[in-house]
């Protein structure tokens, strides 16, 4: 008896999986002879734009979760509506058309920064009617028969705020104006079919002293994340790395860095005493960090890196000063030197100086350094779980464990098998950019992605 029913509940799920893919092709089919409406209204002056394409999302959603049978991710979505609906009642539909574009983009009014997000309607309606239950109150909406929009203006230091009603008006005249921004990206994508896109410029890049313009296109597969597309760079080809380490962990090279990536790198380097805000090319193999919470708290980078400054520097003397500094502390033990190593932490690193402005820091006594020749500007390669690897106490170990951040980050990094990036001369200072993070066998990408967005609770 309790095989016929396992059979007639194994029929039951296959005659309704037949259903469910019919009813989702037929969709699909009709749904695609409509235009994306909403394209023609990002603004002209929108500093930022990414497109996703909702139909790809849909299909390779659909193809992954429910054709793969993976039921930790069905798990998960499970838990994810029973935590939003808890003590609620079902939410209202909004009427939206998530088989089709969906635009995101930011621009300032006024100088205030602004968010928005537009999307297609099939029943502008339910829209209309049901919206006010998922803004709040730094958020306005606006809806024509075809589509809608949602702007966020974000509390920012130094910024002032518009009001509600001037946000409301800035809603409205997102779709009482046309451009032709997305265009080209329209014909790209027909193409293509890629399942995401992003425009920037310089306007939204005005923080870099180093990238103008990108466009750049992203797909995904049953286990790949793939990117490609175009960087403007202001280097005018004067590339100061012409070596650079063998790849070991995760292995990042650039030729030339930003304000941005220097001041992420000084933080890395806070505690050998150098001056990274003249550095101006980096080779680094990244290993993970080690936390030290006895007798103060460290955060000491496991790394071996290659690096090269604008001006000459004496790591010896750095070395001494530092050094000089803890011995003057009541933690004279944390840092010592003895000829080309010190230990920091408990943590023996080798140095060498190779040129007045050339040094190596790392954990190998003997580092492998091979040319870095050819067009080649920026590297990024390796296994994403490094990112993640923390060696620390029990006791740190069982707080970080508390962040869902943190464990998702950890889950998701182990599902990666590798992650390759490159940024290559064209012409002047237009760049190519190709890249591909590839998943671990039986690992569908967007499945890791949504369980990660769960996890964290992003979602």
């Amino acid at each position: 008896m309790q095989g016929k029913n396992r059979i007639t509940r194994f029929l039951i799920g296959i005659f309704a999986l037949t259903m469910f893919w019919g009813i989702f092709m037929v969709s699909r089919f009709i749904l695609e002879i409509s235009d994306n409406e909403n394209l023609k209204h990002v603004p002209a002056d929108a500093r930022f734009v990414m497109v996703l394409n909702g139909r790809r999302l849909l299909e390779e959603g659909f193809n992954t979760v429910i054709l793969a049978e993976d039921e930790g991710i069905i798990r998960l979505i499970e838990e994810l509506y029973k935590r939003k609906s808890q003590g609620k009642q079902e939410r209202a539909r909004l009427g939206i058309d998530y088989n089709s574009d969906i635009v995101f983009f930011s621009k300032n009014y006024d100088s205030v920064l602004v968010d928005g997000l537009i999307i297609n309607l099939d029943q502008p309606h339910l829209f209309r009617k049901n919206i006010g239950e998922f803004i709040s109150k730094n958020q306005a909406y606006s809806a024509n028969d075809h589509v809608g929009v949602i702007l966020t203006q974000h509390d920012m230091e130094g910024q002032r705020n518009l009001t509600a009603a001037d946000l409301q008006i800035q809603a409205a005249k997102v779709l009482q104006e046309e451009s032709s921004v997305l265009n080209e990206y329209s014909n790209r994508q027909r193409d293509e079919n890629s399942i995401a896109t992003t425009i920037s410029n310089d306007g939204f890049l005005r923080e870099s002293d180093l990238i103008r313009n990108t466009n750049l296109s992203f797909d995904l597969t049953e286990n790949k994340v793939t990117v490609s597309g175009k960087v403007d760079l202001k280097l005018h080809m004067h590339q100061h790395l012409s070596k650079r380490l063998s790849p070991d962990g995760i292995h990042f090279t650039a030729k030339a860095l930003s304000r941005n990536v220097k001041d992420s790198i000084s933080q890395y380097f806070a505690g050998f005493n150098l001056p990274t805000e003249h550095l101006c090319g980096i080779s680094l193999n990244y290993h993970g960090v080690k936390i030290v919470d006895d007798p103060t708290l460290l955060y000491i980078p496991l790394i071996d890196a290659l690096m090269k400054f604008d001006q000459p520097v004496d790591f010896h003397a750095e070395l001494d000063s530092l050094e000089a500094k803890w011995n003057a502390s009541e933690y004279e033990d944390v840092f010592k030197q003895s000829g080309h190593s010190f230990e920091y932490g408990g943590i023996k690193f080798y140095w060498q100086q190779y040129e007045d402005n050339s040094i190596y820091i790392g954990l190998q006594e003997v580092p492998k350094i091979i040319d870095y020749g050819g067009n080649e500007v920026f590297l990024l390669d390796g296994r994403l779980d490094r990112l993640t690897n923390i060696e620390s106490t029990k006791r740190m170990q069982r707080i970080l464990d508390f962040f869902p951040q943190y464990t998702a980050s950890k889950a998701l990094s182990l599902k990666i098998n590798t992650c390759h990036i490159s940024i290559t001369q064209d012409k002047g200072d237009h760049y190519n950019m190709s890249g591909e993070i590839d998943f671990i066998k039986d690992q569908h990408a967007i499945n890791a992605f949504l369980s990660f967005l769960i996890e964290s609770q992003v979602l």
